[in-house]
């Protein structure tokens, strides 16, 4: 399974399972929502997950907006930043 695939999942778990644990749980990104995450987003949609993603590429500054709005706007008690890099991942 692909490096990206894995941490898609993974973290499609641990939403879902926050979600049903009784916990409000928003899913964003900085990167616009690609095609092969759409059948992902729409399971946790259908699990009462909240998937925000902008709605086109930004730039370094357009993504720092983003973010900004987005803590704003869901006010999150913890951020979490997956690590993606194989690298990162064998000291997980």
């Amino acid at each position: 399974m692909h490096l990206d695939c894995l941490v898609r999942k993974c973290l499609q778990g641990v939403a879902i399972g926050h979600q049903q644990g009784g916990y409000d749980v928003c899913i964003t990104s900085l990167m616009p929502e690609h095609d092969d995450f759409q059948h992902i987003s729409a399971e946790l949609r259908a699990n009462n997950v909240l998937c925000f993603f902008p709605q086109r590429s930004l730039g370094k500054v357009g993504r720092l907006l983003f973010l900004h709005r987005a803590i704003r706007r869901f006010k999150p008690d913890i951020i979490f930043r997956p690590c993606t890099c194989a690298r990162c991942l064998r000291v997980c």
